[in-house]
């Protein structure tokens, strides 16, 4: 497998984005996007904006629990918001190799440790995401007609093939569970999960779930403050449509190309007709991408607060 340099992945990825760019200027209807009638409803982006930022104050406390000593919760919060602000503008999840320098840069604390606490986080993200998918392939009565669309058309079948996935796992967990006991003794302690007591695992599982409401929330309010009426089911589907996507070897800066592949396809699942998806789309990326810049300045800002104030939240 050929592996690409930084660099490389950066220059794909501007190419990628001009590519995108330039196809949506050509092949895409911009008259149907009345960037003429682009008004905003200031107080429905002002709650979205609110539950952006509380979406990182949750993340910054669930970071707090995996990391060992006293953490000052203002310099943590700053460098979660440029963390995601990184995040957002790097193609293919590069952004995420800035948590464990800026940990150490700011926060003192070692690679191994602040990286141990990402990824626990992002596999506790994962999780939750497919849960949310689970839920609303229950409600969304639309599932159906895509399933019949697929060549599926019993429901009964999806479930006797997901009640056989989790028996599964569940007997496979049994038959190994000497063995999945002894690595989790031998990483316990590196993850830091051997100190986590009740009440900070009650925090943990309230915390996850508060944080993707939020981020539902904000897609939910960016839509409606610029006129849309989205249902939050299909912000469900949209938000789990993006992490593969965000995955894939080639994309554009600021999930340029993921962002309207995920939002278009998801929308289009739930009737809305391709130009008004693609309008919709263009039109919350270009609104969110401007919240990110305010993160990322509000994060670099609580950031040298905390290096001069020097004292703990």
């Amino acid at each position: 497998m050929v592996r690409l340099s930084r660099v490389t992945k950066v220059l794909v990825s501007l190419t990628f984005t001009l590519a995108v760019v330039m196809a949506l200027l050509t092949f895409s209807d911009l008259q149907g996007l009345d960037f003429d009638e682009y008004t905003v409803q200031w107080p429905l982006l002002a709650i979205s904006f609110c539950l952006f930022l509380i979406n990182y104050m949750l993340r910054a406390i669930r970071f707090r629990e995996f990391l060992m000593g006293e953490i000052r919760f203002k310099g943590l919060l700053g460098v979660s918001l440029i963390h995601g602000a990184l995040n957002y503008f790097f193609p293919m999840k590069m952004g995420e190799f800035s948590f464990p320098l800026l940990s150490r840069l700011f926060l003192g604390k070692t690679m191994l440790e602040s990286g141990a606490a990402l990824i626990i986080c992002r596999v506790m993200d994962l999780a939750f995401v497919l849960l949310m998918f689970l839920v609303v392939t229950i409600i969304w009565d639309g599932l159906q007609e895509v399933l019949s669309v697929s060549g599926i058309g019993d429901l009964d079948f999806i479930w006797v093939i997901g009640g056989g996935l989790v028996m599964g796992g569940g007997l496979l967990l049994f038959l190994f569970r000497k063995y999945i006991f002894r690595v989790y003794k031998k990483w316990s302690r590196i993850l830091v999960i051997n100190r986590i007591g009740v009440p900070a695992g009650i925090r943990l599982v309230l915390a996850t779930p508060a944080i993707w409401f939020c981020i539902l929330g904000n897609f939910y309010f960016l839509a409606a403050c610029l006129g849309y009426q989205i249902p939050l089911a299909a912000m469900v589907v949209v938000s789990v449509l993006m992490v593969p996507l965000s995955l894939i070897p080639v994309q554009g800066v600021a999930n340029i190309g993921v962002f309207e592949v995920a939002w278009v396809s998801g929308l289009m699942l739930f009737g809305f007709s391709r130009g008004e998806s693609l309008e919709i789309a263009v039109k919350v990326h270009l609104v969110l991408t401007a919240q990110v810049f305010v993160m990322l300045g509000l994060g670099g800002l609580l950031v040298a607060i905390d290096k001069v104030g020097g004292k703990y939240a």
